[in-house]
């Protein structure tokens, strides 16, 4: 498994014809020259921490695939660290929507629909039906 994310990480970062070259490749991440083409090199730099079911995540969504920006991670927490992700700000600090959903203890799109509201920072994290005492509207109903 760890040759094929090997594989994959240098594919995505070298190859145009790849379908994820945008996201990769395509905006500058490059594999560093020590990983490039040793995978000796890149085991014996990422192998210790490796485990079944984990992917290469970079650290750094902006940063390239080298010693020290890369980790081996779970899907949920690479789903966590995609640029496209969302931060919001709230009482507790700024998180992704999906962390705020959690916390609340309510849906994601839920979650969604506040921040499309512009519900303030300080009730963004209420309990569902609590947040009356908002009114996001310029008139009462």
């Amino acid at each position: 498994p760890a040759w094929l994310c090997w594989q994959s990480m240098k594919r995505r970062c070298t190859n145009p014809k790849t379908k994820q070259w945008h996201r990769y490749g395509g905006r500058g991440i490059t594999v560093c020259e020590r990983w490039l083409n040793d995978f000796d090199a890149f085991w014996a730099d990422m192998g210790p921490s490796h485990q079944v079911g984990l992917t290469l995540e970079r650290i750094d969504n902006n940063g390239n695939y080298e010693p020290g920006n890369c980790r081996w991670a779970t899907r949920q927490e690479q789903s966590r660290n995609m640029v496209r992700n969302r931060m919001i700000d709230t009482p507790k600090g700024r998180m992704l929507i999906c962390e705020a959903a959690d916390l609340a203890g309510i849906s994601k799109g839920t979650m969604k629909s506040r921040v499309r509201l512009g519900f303030p920072p300080e009730f963004i994290l209420d309990p569902v039906g609590t947040w009356g005492r908002w009114n996001p509207l310029p008139y009462t109903i």
